[in-house]
């Protein structure tokens, strides 16, 4: 019932959307994105929660022809950018070297998946519609018990030793989209946007609804994906400024903390009734860039995500490099 509610209301905030069709958008034939992130909560003096995230992500023109497409919104007027991504997560108890299974605690979990998207931008209603489909493994088939604990051996760290008590193998399957829309804007110097995000699947069933500021040197928030898209001709070639957001997330389900909804056996999850079902979060960071290559780094930090749990951040840093 929850997992119709949330197709429901994500159906509800794109049915605007969803009145046009392929031939009234363009595709961006010159843009090309390689980028890769890095999250880690080492500079947070912890490592527990999500303590660490790698992805990389690249947009090309002719990955136009992947046949996940199909599933996606098609947008009126807008300029479309088609990505593929590959990401590795880990999650973990507070306490990693115990050896025995911490009940109150989150439970051991890592993820592996691929990501197909498309980043529809219509800069004339100042408007970002992005939509994922996410394809992957949860479970010690991820080999995130394994990158973790090799990690923490060549550093000299204290070993990780309750992976063998991680979420059990299932699939990761996840459908995304999201909504930026502009509200108030200093061309070139500052952005305020509302945003809205439904996500659906086997792993996470949610709605999250914020706000994004950006302040500095800037391009359009509507122009390119990660980086400005120079074939516009309508960008400035040095951006730096800062950027934060603040959101708030209704959790419907979370297979992370309490495993599948019809999987079985798993050594430690936690009760559906033990999870927080709103959480909230902030966001803030720096982006530089020069012409096609940029950097960021940015601290995300959010409530608890179960009962007795806490607060908890991280950091993200990135570069990403577009090129014609």
């Amino acid at each position: 019932m929850h997992r119709f509610l949330i197709l429901i209301s994500l159906l509800f905030f794109s049915a605007q959307l969803l009145f046009s069709q392929p031939g009234d958008s363009i595709v961006s034939r010159r843009y090309h994105e390689l980028s890769a992130s890095w999250d880690n909560d080492a500079l947070m003096n912890t490592d527990y929660y999500y303590t660490q995230g790698l992805m990389t992500q690249i947009v090309l023109p002719c990955l136009e022809k992947n046949p996940i497409n199909h599933l996606f919104f098609h947008i009126k007027n807008a300029r479309n950018y088609f990505g593929f991504a590959v990401a590795q997560e880990m999650f973990t108890p507070i306490n990693i070297e115990d050896t025995l299974i911490i009940s109150n605690d989150r439970p051991y979990a890592g993820v592996l998946y691929v990501r197909s998207l498309k980043v529809s931008n219509c800069q004339g209603v100042r408007l970002k519609f992005t939509s994922e489909f996410d394809l992957g493994i949860l479970g010690s088939a991820s080999g995130a018990g394994y990158v973790q604990k090799t990690i923490h051996e060549i550093n000299g760290l204290i070993p990780p030793n309750g992976w063998s008590y991680q979420i059990q193998n299932m699939p990761y399957i996840n459908y995304n989209v999201m909504i930026d829309k502009g509200i108030a804007e200093s061309p070139g110097f500052s952005e305020l946007l509302y945003s809205a995000k439904a996500r659906i699947g086997t792993i996470y069933d949610d709605i999250q609804f914020g706000l994004k500021v950006r302040t500095g040197l800037i391009n359009s928030y509507f122009d390119g994906v990660t980086i400005q898209d120079r074939s516009l001709n309508s960008h400035r070639d040095i951006q730096a400024y800062f950027y934060g957001g603040a959101s708030g997330k209704a959790v419907l389900y979370n297979t992370l903390l309490t495993g599948g909804m019809f999987s079985s056996g798993n050594p430690h999850v936690l009760n559906y009734d033990e999870m927080s079902h709103f959480v909230y979060s902030c966001n803030m960071g720096i982006f530089l860039a020069y012409k096609g290559v940029g950097a960021k780094f940015e601290f995300f930090g959010q409530s608890p995500e179960f009962a007795g749990g806490l607060y908890h951040g991280w950091f993200t840093t990135a570069a990403v490099i577009s090129f014609y």
